[in-house]
Order: structure tokens, then sequence, then C-alpha cells
């Protein structure tokens, strides 16, 4: 079977079905004769291959993919998220590592309200209270209906600060954006 490299620009999802296809005769095989399923390792080898080569086209797919995902901004902000999520809340949490990733992100595209928001919980988590209020805010302005973003800002002010007046006008603006949300910050906030 011969590909052009035109054909080798898929996306993931087709990745992932070509996998799925050439894995599919193995599988039925496997099942049929009662032997464990392969490994992704050993479907590389039925993976079809290019005349005059015995370069698995699979492996150009994924370089590919590869390729996209490290030059791609978007990507790049996301797997910055992804990281620092990952080192909040890891056990135990990372913190230098999740404010690294995350401020890598922020530089990256500094107007993803969805950073500031991790960085306002992050700060949150470290007891950071003032921080955190800081990173909401610039959330909020970038996106006012960022629900997570306006409740724990609301949060932090009722609990941490002591601040019932600010986590009311939190609540009211939350009622537009979250009702869930909203009903539950009045409950906090009632108590």
């Amino acid at each position: 079977m011969i590909f052009t490299r035109a054909r080798l620009r898929l996306s993931l999802n087709a990745l992932a079905m070509i996998t799925l296809l050439l894995s599919a005769g193995t599988v039925l095989q496997a099942q049929q004769q009662s032997r464990p399923l392969p490994a992704l390792a050993d479907l590389k080898q039925l993976t079809p291959v290019k005349a005059g080569t015995t370069e698995p086209i699979l492996n150009d797919v994924k370089s590919e993919f590869n390729f996209n995902l490290k030059t791609s901004p978007v990507n790049r902000v996301e797997a910055a998220i992804r990281n620092g999520d990952a080192a909040r809340t890891a056990t135990p949490a990372r913190y230098a590592d999740a404010e690294r990733a995350y401020l890598k992100a922020a530089q990256l595209n500094p107007k993803e309200a969805r950073v500031y928001a991790r960085l306002g919980n992050l700060y949150n988590a470290q007891g950071r209270f003032n921080e955190a209020v800081e990173q909401y805010q610039k959330a909020l302005t970038l996106k006012p209906k960022l629900a997570e973003a306006r409740y724990n800002l609301g949060v932090v002010y009722l609990i941490a600060l002591g601040e019932k007046g600010e986590a009311l006008k939190q609540y009211e603006a939350l009622q537009s954006s979250d009702k869930l949300l909203a009903k539950s910050l009045k409950e906090l906030i009632d108590q």
C-alpha cells in the first residue's frame, strides 16, 4: 500500500481510527484463538509500509501529530494548564511546579481567563488569599461569566478574608451565569 505525504497529515482522531482499523483483525483473531490482545508496540508491526521502505506509516502520523502539538500555541497553553493542574493536585502537591506551569500558560496567552482562575486556586490552596483574589479578579476581567472564578472569589472573600459584603456581590453576579454555584455560595453566606 503506497501513501503520499498529504495522506499522512492526519488528525489525532484519524490516527486513532487507523490504529483501531489495523488492530481490528488482530483483535478478532486473538479472541477466536483465546490469545491476549496485542499491545500498541505489536500493532506497529501490522502497519502498512511505504513502497521500498520498512518505515511504518503510524510512526509518520505520530511524528506529524507531535510536531503540530509542539508548534500550536493553543496546544501549548492547554498543555501548560494540564501540567499545572497535575502538579497542583499531585500528592504531595507540587505548588512551585504548578505556579511555573500556569505562569508559562499566561505568558503564552495572557488573555486566557482560565489560567488566572487556576492561579487563584493555587494561591488559595497555599493560603495566599490576597494574591488569590487578585488572580480571580483578573480572570473575571477577561471573562466576567467565568462561574468557577466568581464562586471561588466569593468563597475566599467570605471564609478567608471575612468580607461577607464582597461575597454577596459575587453571589449576585454569579446568579446570571451559574444558578447552582450561586445557590451553593448563598448557602455558605447564610451559615
